[in-house]
């Protein structure tokens, strides 16, 4: 079993053991790393036992708070670049 097989296989035994309500936040968590995003927690949710809406709804929201915290970092990130380039080059 390669380490992406054991990641997913870690996730699945998870959210089988956390209580009900807790199994979306894990599915969010899941949809957040980058080899398994939104498209690979759903279906780890789903062999879970989660219905599957709930899943896909969760892991979805995962990878795009994932990727709102990566693109927020990028935009500040650049216009504190711009704003310090600017201040100093004049």
């Amino acid at each position: 079993m390669n380490p992406i097989e054991q990641a997913v296989r870690g996730f699945q035994d998870f959210v089988t053991q956390v209580p009900e309500v807790i199994q979306p936040v894990i599915l969010m968590i899941a949809g957040a790393v980058p080899y398994i995003e939104g498209e690979g927690a759903a279906p780890i949710g789903v062999v879970g036992g989660i219905d599957s809406f709930v899943a896909g709804l969760s892991a979805a929201a995962g990878n795009f708070l994932a990727v709102s915290i990566v693109l927020w970092i990028t935009v500040t990130t650049t216009i504190l670049w711009f704003t310090v380039d600017t201040f100093i080059l004049g």
